[in-house]
């Protein structure tokens, strides 16, 4: 299978750069090793001259997936091309070059009008999330030119774009990885006289978008595989409808100015001035209150509560070491000749609560250093332990009723009279005694939250960092916070100290685009391609944003 695998991504690489010859032959011999490669045949059927040969290779690929969408289309729209009695005959496209603009110049016959696509349309959000892993799209689904009188054509979108999506959130995600899309997929570019028209867009769009991540690296095989073939045989089909504009994320409305600092007091999710009493944005509706920082130093609560635990963890191993050394005089005093005898279920027990008394001190420490997890721990358990102790008053004033009922059963009157009171006194004592120890430790629970978990204040939209690539971090993170305007703020700082970096200039149109700017987000995206003009990710957002922008 790997030696199919390897001429199957030569075969693409052939197909891509034009050479449908080489293509046609390294995919013939990626059959004839596996005649159940169902991309295989697909391929195929793009860069074979014969129609005959193409319906072949469709009905081969349906007989492996009877379910292959792509296959069934490619059939029919073989099956339209040879029935059109009145259909003009053109020639096949070839790959074209930017510098051979006239050998796509290829019109669409004049009653062959565009469909409407019934794929949903997606907004600009989707676009920037990663698509499920899908088969590759027909071998020919094509795009056509757009005719040459049509000076202002927009872009169509291909109907790669209904396929489902995943959260923006996918940026810090590696991409899935898609099988290789067939030959004949292409969007040849615009007549050669058509001054205006702008780009449609590739079936490039159909590849994972790649994580945030990997804008720092190459693409690698997959990604590779998966972009658009320029290769020739297909002529003209049905497009997909344009992506629509994104749905308001604001409220459409005048707001009356209200009084506050624009340096300050502006929302971090859409940008909207609030007064500085408010904790909910007026424009987007989201919380503008925060969690504060927590203590700078160790609270006394905190050091006390931790120090009584691991005191009692000391105890602990104390006391069961002291037990299991008892056990064991006991057991010679009696058996001294029988020591291999001793009960083993001792030693369990002795050994289960050292365990538990370490791991008491392991989490008391871990506490006093602040680590949150050990802190809930502690608070846990503490609250169990006083809940329990609250529940033994219950129990326990039960079984002193029951026992004070059986002494005045058996005893003499004047005795139990005696015994009474100092019974119950003994009770209350211990019961006291037991609570108010729990409580206390409740107590210093609740005293040190502040070393954990600072208040809640309000959002100050300053630009936070010292240099650049602080700007940038901290954009990321507000960006996990869906907090875009403050990230879009943080990454505007990043590329004015360094207006080179394409990383923060993919951020900040990404961030522009987001929020609406769309004529701030090509520019910048603009200046991105022409700094790296070969980065896949740049280009792929680049003609995201200009079919929006143009849409």
């Amino acid at each position: 299978m790997i030696a199919t695998n390897d001429l199957l991504q030569q075969g693409i690489a052939a197909a891509r750069s034009g050479q449908r010859g080489q293509a046609r032959a390294l995919l013939v011999r990626a059959v004839q090793i596996d005649q159940r490669n169902e991309y295989a045949w697909l391929w195929l059927a793009g860069v074979v001259d014969d129609p005959a040969d193409a319906r072949r290779c469709l009905q081969q690929v349906l007989q492996i997936n009877p379910g292959n969408r792509q296959a069934r289309q490619g059939l029919v729209w073989i099956e339209q091309r040879q029935v059109a009695p009145t259909a003009p005959h053109h020639a096949p496209i070839t790959a074209t070059t930017p510098g051979n603009p006239e050998a796509a110049a290829v019109h669409k016959p004049a009653y062959a009008r565009p469909e409407p696509a019934t794929a949903p349309r997606r907004g600009f959000g989707a676009w920037f999330k990663k698509p499920a892993v899908a088969p590759p799209a027909p071998a020919d689904q094509v795009t056509p030119p757009a005719p040459a009188n049509q000076a202002s054509a927009k872009p169509a979108a291909t109907t790669a774009e209904s396929a489902p999506v995943r959260g923006f959130g996918a940026w810090f995600k590696k991409p899935a990885a898609a099988p290789p899309a067939p030959a004949d997929q292409v969007t040849p570019p615009a007549p050669a006289n058509q001054a205006s028209a702008k780009p449609a867009a590739t079936t490039a769009e159909s590849a994972p978008v790649r994580g945030f991540g990997a804008w720092f690296s190459k693409p690698g095989p997959a990604q590779t595989a998966v972009a658009a073939a320029v290769v020739a045989g297909a002529a003209t089909a049905t497009p997909a409808a344009a992506p629509a504009r994104p749905g308001p994320r604001r409220k459409e409305k005048e707001l009356p100015p209200e009084p506050g600092d624009p340096a300050r007091d502006c929302c971090p999710y859409c940008g909207e001035l609030n007064k500085p009493e408010r904790q909910w944005c007026r424009r987007c509706d989201q919380s503008l209150m925060i969690r504060g920082p927590a203590r700078e130093e160790r609270s006394p609560w905190l050091t006390i509560l931790g120090i009584f635990w691991i005191i009692g963890g000391a105890l602990g191993i104390l006391g069961s070491l002291a037990v299991l050394v008892l056990a064991l005089l006991a057991f010679a005093t009696v058996a001294p000749n029988s020591m291999a005898q001793f009960p083993l279920v001792i030693v369990l027990v002795v050994v289960i609560a050292l365990l538990l008394s370490g791991g008491q001190i392991a989490v008391a420490r871990a506490m006093l250093n602040r680590a949150r997890w050990a802190y809930w721990i502690i608070a846990m358990l503490t609250m169990l332990q006083l809940a329990g102790s609250l529940l033994g008053i219950v129990t326990g004033a039960a079984t002193l009723r029951e026992s004070i009922a059986q002494m005045q059963a058996t005893m003499p009157a004047p005795q139990v009279q005696a015994a009474i009171p100092l019974i119950t006194g003994m009770f209350g004592t211990i019961i006291f005694v037991d609570v108010a120890i729990k409580a206390l430790f409740a107590l210093l629970v609740a005293l040190s939250w502040r070393d954990f978990y600072g208040p809640m204040e309000r959002f100050v939209s300053e630009i936070q960092g010292k240099d650049d690539r602080d700007y940038f971090n901290i954009g990321v993170a507000l960006k996990s916070k869906k907090m875009w305007w403050m990230a879009m703020r943080q990454w505007e700082a990043a590329v004015a100290r360094s207006s080179r970096d394409v990383e923060y200039l993919h951020a900040l149109a990404l961030a522009y685009a987001q929020l609406g700017k769309l004529e701030q987000a090509r520019s910048t995206i603009e200046k991105a391609v022409q700094l790296e003009p070969q980065n896949p990710a740049l280009q792929q957002s680049h003609e995201r944003i200009i079919r929006l922008a143009t849409a």
